[in-house]
């Protein structure tokens, strides 16, 4: 089920939360938060668990987000060498979606991008993550 925000609704606070849930969700992983304003590039968390990682870049549509040159050439690489998606929480409209998007979609329109749900649903991307680390009902 989405959750619903009480407070102003960020970028910043998207990937808090989502961090927050893959943490309890996935206890024995190791969830990171690289935010350097010095090094550009580096995507926001990256997820290591089960001998498997990957690395998440988030953005928040409102309608439309920013990504620079820089942070699209490494999820780009790193897609090529491991795990690498963006999650966009958009809000177009008043319509609200969590997408997963792979790097070489994100420059193309929401409407091509594939998978979401309705809602800011960060459950539903720590199925996905999950998934991506070959997470069995036991949580490893």
């Amino acid at each position: 089920m989405p959750i619903l925000w009480k407070e102003e609704m960020t970028e910043a606070v998207l990937k808090s939360e989502l961090v927050k849930q893959a943490r309890e969700s996935l206890p024995k992983f190791v969830i990171q938060r690289h935010e350097d304003r010095i090094t550009h590039g580096v995507p926001d968390i990256s997820v290591d668990g089960n001998k498997v990682g990957s690395w998440i870049e988030v953005k928040f549509a409102n309608p439309t987000f920013k990504t620079r040159g820089i942070q699209e050439l490494t999820m780009s690489r790193l897609s090529r060498a491991t795990h690498a998606y963006y999650v966009v929480y958009a809000d177009v409209k008043g319509v609200r979606r969590t997408y997963i998007v792979e790097p070489e979609k994100i420059g193309s329109p929401m409407d091509e991008w594939g998978t979401y749900t309705t809602g800011f649903d960060h459950k539903w991307v720590v199925e996905y993550i999950k998934e991506v680390h070959n997470v069995h009902n036991n949580g490893s």
